[in-house]
């Protein structure tokens, strides 16, 4: 099956209002074994294997479905007979909606645009059986906005009902109305099946089983984001695809109401994976060359079409598929990464390329700050990139590990504090198998095992001691000495990670205002502690989110730990 990916990031979320609260220790585990979890900023739900469903966290619009107002400090058991759960972007108004093992669909918390589906826009204390238009209809999929739904069904064809919040068209009815119960969505859609369906804060894309033309997106569309067509500027393809374009629009269309088949160059192609990040979107099909296609913002040059221009302007909106030039049009891409104003996507055969803005070197090209409007080769032999905000590093199939970017914090590991325009081989006596780059840190794993990491350390989040910026790779010693690193991850500000050890395996430090270490303080740890709760288990898998973490023992048992004031 198709995966369609939106990665989109709110400032809400990047940026949380810092407030007073209070940390919490690692509480004991519900006591029966877990299957999934989901979680959002301020809510964590869980389905054991018995499948039950059990939430905690913020609680103000009656988010856990516990029949009150109060924030649950310790896993409530919302639901019984569950097989999947979703949370909405809400924050601390979120929604949630959960699909029982007889495909009915419950849900409850906050409902100002009837995003509950239930026809009315009362607050829901607890879980509603979501009728109208789904009656007697088996849900198997669902996704949840800011304040919008959306479901498939098992039908063989119109099988997407969406409701709820629709300001921006993101519900696909042909209006800007709140919808308030479900709503078959038909429109382009009419005789089609849906096989995934994602849903942004104000977009939703799906892709159906046809084997081309088969990605179709609404909603908030002020940058060209849905691929409309329809910004301040119009796009012309002439039969082989070139592009160019028209006159400037007084107005722009800020918004698609109903399901939008994306085509222009996409046009008897078949969509395999779609990447959004903030304003700017790229696809990926299955041609064997030439398959990168990206849309939207266009400022800094991140479509990666070209320095176009008309009148002297270059466009600021790019709102069709573009097919990416340059080396781009005879490789097959295999993955894409999305930075703030940039765009870096590597081919299968192991090239890197680059494109957009560069004022702090992020594309990786080049010695000064301007914008690479075609996509520029920047490494060969790559098989793993990862990019954060500015800054990016690559793992090459030998290990050699190279990073370039902001470096304001050290953190690309050369030894200064400026801008890296070009690829800086780091660690290079080192053969590197993980890399993070985090907010301005970066922290990289040997194939030893031994763990390393450079650039800001405001909170102890390189886990070397002093909390003073390093420039170079640090190795993290402490009780990780002689260790093996099998897994690591980051929240905001402080790391987690996992060793081969057979119990006791989990360690944390950083930034611990919330508890988010899970060592029974709220002290920032400048040197890695153990996480003594699981002095006698193994932990098989552990996630940090922005300030609070979770943890899954090898006996399938779930701990959370951190901020828990929401």
């Amino acid at each position: 099956m198709k995966v369609i990916t939106l990665i989109l990031i709110s400032l809400s979320n990047l940026f949380l209002n810092f407030v007073l609260v209070s940390s919490t220790k690692a509480y004991e585990p519900i006591g029966m074994s877990i299957k999934n979890v989901v979680s959002n900023t301020y809510v964590t739900c869980a389905i054991t294997t018995s499948d039950e469903l059990y939430c905690f966290g913020r609680n103000n619009q009656s988010q856990i479905g516990n029949g009150d107002t109060n924030d649950v400090i310790t896993p409530y058991l919302t639901m019984k007979d569950v097989e999947a759960i979703s949370i909405g972007y809400g924050e601390d108004k979120a929604h949630a909606c959960a699909i029982k093992k007889d495909k009915t669909l419950w849900c409850w918390g906050y409902n100002n645009h009837g995003q509950v589906g239930d026809g009315t826009t009362k607050v829901k204390s607890r879980p509603v059986l979501v009728k109208g238009e789904l009656e007697g209809k088996e849900v198997v999929s669902l996704g949840l906005g800011f304040a919008h739904t959306c479901v498939l069904t098992s039908e063989s064809k119109n099988n997407l009902y969406c409701w709820g919040y629709n300001a921006y068209g993101q519900i696909g009815d042909g209006t800007t109305n709140d919808q308030l119960l479900p709503k078959n969505i038909l429109g382009s859609l009419e005789n089609k099946k849906i096989d995934n369906l994602s849903v942004g804060v104000n977009q939703t894309c799906v892709t159906t089983t046809d084997n081309k033309n088969n990605l179709y997106c609404w909603g908030a569309n002020d940058n060209g984001q849905i691929g409309t067509g329809t910004s301040n500027r119009d796009l012309k393809f002439d039969e082989t695809g070139n592009i160019s374009f028209g006159d400037v629009k007084s107005e722009k269309n800020h918004c698609q109401k109903l399901p939008f088949n994306v085509l222009g160059v996409l046009d008897n192609k078949k969509v395999q994976n779609v990447t959004m990040r903030g304003k700017h979107v790229c696809a990926i099909t299955n041609e064997t060359k030439g398959n990168l296609y990206c849309w939207g913002l266009n400022a800094s040059g991140q479509i990666g079409i070209g320095d176009y221009k008309q009148n002297g302007d270059v466009p600021l909106y790019v709102t069709f598929p573009s097919r990416a030039l340059g080396d781009l049009e005879n490789k097959k891409v295999n993955s894409v990464v999305l930075g703030v104003d940039h765009t870096c996507a590597l081919t299968d055969d192991g090239d890197l390329y680059c494109f957009g803005k560069n004022n702090k070197g992020q594309v990786g090209k080049g010695s000064e700050e301007k914008s690479y409007v075609i996509p520029q080769k920047i490494l060969t032999g790559v098989f793993f990139v990862h990019t954060n905000y500015y800054h990016t590093c690559a793992i090459k199939s030998n290990g050699l590990l190279y990073c370039f970017g902001s470096n304001n914090y050290g953190q690309i590991g050369n030894g200064t504090r400026e801008t890296q325009f070009t690829p800086n081989q780091v660690m290079q006596d080192k053969v590197t198998s993980k890399v993070i780059t985090s907010y301005d840190y970066t922290c990289a794993v040997t194939n030893s095992g031994a763990l390393y990491c450079f650039g800001m350390n405001e909170f102890g989040q390189l886990g070397v001691g002093a909390i003073y910026s390093k420039p170079t790779p640090m190795l993290v010693t402490g009780v990780l000495k002689d260790k093996e690193i099998e897994a690591i991850s980051y929240g905001m500000y402080y790391n987690c990670v996992l060793t081969n050890e057979n119990v006791g395996n989990l360690y944390c430090w950083g930034h611990n205002v919330y508890g988010e270490l899970g060592d029974d303080s709220s002290e920032n740890r400048h040197y890695p502690v153990k996480v003594r709760v699981f002095d006698d288990k193994k932990v098989s898998k552990i996630r940090a989110f922005q300030q609070h973490t979770c943890a899954i023992t090898d006996d399938a048992k779930l701990y959370c730990f951190g901020r828990n004031k929401e």
